[in-house]
């Protein structure tokens, strides 16, 4: 079963990408970018994708019960009869792992009102590497927010013998979820 691991960036441009700056998924929450990593049983990196966090303030709303002021809370994003986002029930980070939006709330001073912002986890790119089985780097993939996709493929010593770039993202097995 892959191993996911979450990274604040990647050092230099080797490839595969070396990520550097582990973080726990908790962690996450106050990043505004960061990296999903998947290993293989092998322990080599399979999928390293790249997230990228939007904010967008969206509004405030009094809080039934007083809070911490200064805290910070999470919400579900829910959908609401206008098409903008809802504030849903309230929910730990870790909840929303499998979330590609939900909404952050800071406590004001108060304790009974909450300034709110949508945020929104979207992959920027995402690569996915294959192995020879004496472990050189075998295939090369990115896929791109905008749709490219670019392969590489590499011999037993790891150097590159075909490299290619397609337009069409579906022509090909579109890239697995975040």
């Amino acid at each position: 079963m892959p191993q996911v691991a979450y990274f604040k960036s990647f050092a230099a441009y080797d490839v595969p990408l070396r990520p550097q700056g582990p973080v726990s998924f908790a962690a996450t929450a106050g990043l505004s970018s960061y990296l999903v990593t998947q290993y293989g049983d092998d322990g080599r990196l399979a999928e390293l994708t790249k997230v990228i966090v939007e904010r967008e303030a969206t509004g405030e709303q009094a809080l039934l019960t007083q809070c911490a002021p200064g805290s910070v809370l999470f919400f579900r994003a829910n959908a609401s009869e206008g098409g903008g986002p809802a504030l849903g029930p309230r929910v730990d980070y870790a909840a929303t792992i499998e979330q590609d939006a939900l909404i952050r709330g800071r406590v004001a001073p108060s304790g009974f009102q909450v300034s709110w912002e949508l945020l929104r986890r979207k992959p920027l790119f995402r690569e996915n590497y294959a192995y020879w089985p004496g472990g050189a780097l075998k295939e090369r993939v990115v896929w791109r927010a905008d749709g490219r996709v670019s392969r590489w493929a590499f011999d037993h010593a790891g150097r590159v013998e075909s490299a290619g770039q397609d337009q069409d993202r579906n022509r090909h097995t579109p890239a697995p979820a975040v």
